[in-house]
């Protein structure tokens, strides 16, 4: 599947969407969790694109999507998927979401009720639990856009190695990287 993209229109604006469609038929608009991408879905629209349209969308602020310097909300995102579905003309839709694309995928439905055939939300974020409050707060030093974070990483690298932890250290600077290179995400920590 080769990626594409959409300019949506000025009263969306004008951002730039990255997506990727494979198959015909009824269309189903797949929304990426946090911190993820449009391909996460790819295994499973193997299955479904020979009797659906599906569309894989880059998020506002992932993947290849636009990455304007905002203050990233479910309603920001909302309005990039309202615009992004009239730019393709796929209403009414089915809309499947995961964690951070299902909490969107949820507002959308409330807002846009009669727009959908169906919402599907595969552990959906944005439902109240109390046990996920403060449960990422030590990441937020990650977020720290200062070499002195990146450092202090490098300097750790031969310990971690010596300690059986350099795996975890590995993901510790991915997730650095994408929270940099991602803004969206980074709004929601």
């Amino acid at each position: 599947m080769t990626k594409q993209s959409v300019i949506l229109s000025p009263k969306f604006n004008s951002y730039t969407a990255a997506y990727w469609e494979q198959g015909t038929g009824s269309p189903i608009l797949f929304l990426h969790g946090f911190m993820g991408k449009s391909e996460c879905w790819q295994t499973l629209v193997a299955n479904l694109s020979t009797r659906h349209r599906c569309i894989g969308l880059d998020l506002l602020g992932c993947g290849e999507s636009s990455k304007p310097m905002i203050r990233y909300d479910i309603a920001r995102m909302v309005a990039f998927v309202r615009g992004f579905v009239e730019a393709m003309e796929i209403e009414p839709c089915a809309i499947v979401g995961h964690s951070l694309g299902g909490w969107i995928a949820s507002a959308y439905g409330l807002s846009y009720p009669n727009t959908l055939t169906h919402l599907i939300l595969l552990a959906p974020a944005g439902i109240r639990d109390d046990s996920f409050c403060g449960r990422y707060d030590h990441l937020r030093p990650l977020l720290w856009r200062t070499p002195v974070v990146d450092w202090a990483l490098r300097l750790m690298q031969p310990i971690a190695f010596l300690a059986g932890k350099h795996k975890d250290l590995q993901k510790i600077l991915w997730i650095r990287h994408e929270l940099h290179t991602q803004p969206s995400p980074r709004s929601f920590l």
